[in-house]
């Protein structure tokens, strides 16, 4: 009895460190851009985020999840680093591939009038995967966006605690560099164009975000199996806490 114990201690523990030997399609996301004002504004906010991605050479839609950190400068800037990962089951064990997401927005001015708001939004994100004889992928991104974001509802200033809604809208463009070091020939590199859009809720602390990218995703290739050559809708969603006053839309003077 005592043997049988131990072995099936020794199974459960072997099966817990267990790793398949497989290949995981590396993340390219598109995450919240968070409309075109520098949320948090001038202080500290935490994140989390959910949002789909294109994975792997294959073009494959996935699921992203996130949590990050943002600082913002003055109303004007936000510089934001953002951890996101996917999940696959293979024999029974989940396993993960993470994506390292740094951001940073840049409040242009109220070119629309005192309810509105436009800025730049720009990104990076690199992820790699090593399962040694099988896989050595590693993906880069580079995002680009200008959302103009219109008040719809609330009190401009950043006092009191009234919630206020907005709506923003804006081009934008994903540039993708996928790498694989174990088959070279099947790297690539895309442009994905295409435009953002989404519902922007401040309620007192609380900051929330329900965004779509329609993305043009252009044809691929992998291993002699087409991918792309479609329009593909990404939704995202993105939460903060933020730790101090909301962005002050009343502030500016049309700065």
């Amino acid at each position: 009895m005592k043997t049988l114990l131990l072995t099936l201690i020794a199974g459960l523990s072997c099966s817990a460190c267990y790793a398949p030997q497989v290949r995981l399609p590396l993340p390219a996301t598109f995450p919240v851009i968070s409309g075109a004002t520098p949320v948090p504004g001038r202080s500290v906010g935490l994140s989390a985020e959910l949002a789909d991605g294109l994975r792997g050479p294959e073009l494959g839609r996935g699921e992203v999840r996130g949590a990050g950190i943002t600082v913002g400068l003055d109303d004007r800037f936000s510089l934001g680093y953002v951890y996101q990962e996917t999940s696959d089951v293979d024999s029974g064990v989940t396993l993960h591939v993470g994506v390292h997401h740094g951001r940073v927005k840049m409040r242009l001015g109220q070119l629309f009038g005192p309810t509105s708001e436009v800025a730049v939004h720009a990104a990076f994100g690199s992820s790699e995967h090593v399962v040694p004889g099988v896989q050595d992928d590693g993906l880069h991104t580079w995002d680009l966006a200008v959302p103009a974001e219109l008040l719809l509802s609330g009190r401009p200033g950043a006092g009191g605690g009234a919630a206020r809604a907005s709506v923003f809208l804006g081009p934008r463009i994903v540039l993708e560099q996928y790498d694989d070091r174990v088959r070279p020939d099947q790297s690539f590199h895309i442009v994905l164009p295409g435009v953002v859009g989404g519902f922007h809720l401040s309620a007192g602390h609380l900051e929330l975000f329900i965004e779509s990218t329609l993305a043009a995703v252009p044809r691929n290739s992998y291993l002699g199996v087409p991918s792309g050559g479609k329009l593909m809708v990404m939704p995202a969603f993105g939460a903060q806490l933020r730790l101090g006053a909301p962005f002050d839309w009343a502030g500016h003077d049309g700065r």
